[in-house]
């Protein structure tokens, strides 16, 4: 397998386990079934889940088709992992009345590093990013090289 290959399926990878860890984490008793949440909102869970689901796959398309620029598939596929998971990072801080803490899925605890608590979330975010950075590097040509 060759590194771009390599690279791309890491990608999809990272793109295609979204959609189960959506479902497992967001729909069920805590998102869009909550009772508690009033039904519009619950709604637009359920449509930023359907939403993102779909833009994965456009991305995977991106990334997989034939065309004679290849690096725009990369770049869409790792960009659209990055808008997925660097708003675990500042979102809480832009809308007031948010957090990423919370207990999703019920019994989650939050992880101690002597005093400083890290939500197991961010831990997960950090790593897809992490992974998103090595596929990207993986997959993206090197520029040809010149001679003269």
């Amino acid at each position: 397998m060759s590194r771009t290959t390599a690279g791309k399926s890491l990608l999809t990878l990272l793109m295609g386990i979204f959609v189960p860890l959506n479902v497992l984490f967001d729909w069920n008793q805590t998102h869009v079934f909550n009772p508690a949440w009033p039904p519009h909102a619950r709604f637009h869970a359920a449509f930023l889940s359907v939403f993102i689901w779909s833009v994965l796959g456009i991305a995977i398309w991106l990334l997989w088709r034939r065309t004679a620029e290849p690096e725009v598939g990369v770049r869409v596929a790792a960009l659209v992992v990055l808008a997925i998971w660097t708003p675990f990072f500042y979102l809480s801080l832009l809308v007031p009345g948010t957090s990423i803490a919370g207990g999703d899925p019920p019994g989650t605890v939050p992880i101690k590093i002597g005093e400083t608590v890290i939500e197991p979330q961010l831990i997960a975010a950090v790593f897809f990013l992490l992974l998103t950075a090595w596929g990207y590097r993986l997959a993206i040509r090197p520029p040809a090289s010149r001679t003269n």
